[in-house]
């Protein structure tokens, strides 16, 4: 059912909300990729993937999945980045991300169903 998959989904980013406070970046990034492919307009993937290649050392490869997401965003729904995105681009070009949890409450997923 859709609610169950909503829950499975929550469970989902919030282990990975814990592994990136742990600092588990390497181990995270192959995941997130996965993930971002399976739904390329999450934004709250995308985003924990740029923070997560960020913190990696691989900035220009974080750099490219944001413009990538900016595209597909502009392209399919005419909508800019969420500031949470943007935010983790920011953080990514002034290498100000720091190892503490993202908060989920500031993205928002564009193109989820939330009916029951």
């Amino acid at each position: 059912t859709v609610a169950l998959e909503e829950r499975r989904t929550e469970a989902l980013r919030l282990r990975i909300e814990i592994d990136m406070g742990m600092g588990h970046h390497h181990e995270l990034i192959g995941e997130l990729k996965l993930l971002t492919a399976a739904d390329p307009l999450d934004e709250w993937f995308a985003s924990q993937l740029v923070t997560t290649l960020g913190r990696a050392g691989r900035r220009s490869e974080a750099l490219r999945v944001y413009e990538e997401m900016r595209g597909a965003l502009r392209n399919e729904l005419g909508l800019d980045p969420s500031p949470g995105l943007q935010q983790a681009q920011r953080d990514v070009l002034t290498a100000t991300a720091s190892p503490a949890t993202v908060s989920a409450a500031r993205f928002r997923t564009v193109g989820s169903s939330t009916g029951a």
